[in-house]
């Protein structure tokens, strides 16, 4: 397994970013997303 990740590397390959529904997630999607979860399991303590 890291030999074949070493010559994906070295060809320029990578993993591709997420997406949903056709659509790129960005880092501020997933920075929101994180954030809101963080809130609800305050609001709702016994829900994990």
């Amino acid at each position: 397994m890291t030999e074949i990740a070493a010559l994906a590397r070295k060809h320029g390959f990578g993993l591709a970013g997420f997406r949903s529904f056709e659509c790129t997630v960005t880092e501020e999607t997933i920075d929101r997303v994180r954030r809101l979860a963080g809130e609800a399991l305050q609001t709702y303590p016994d829900r994990d």
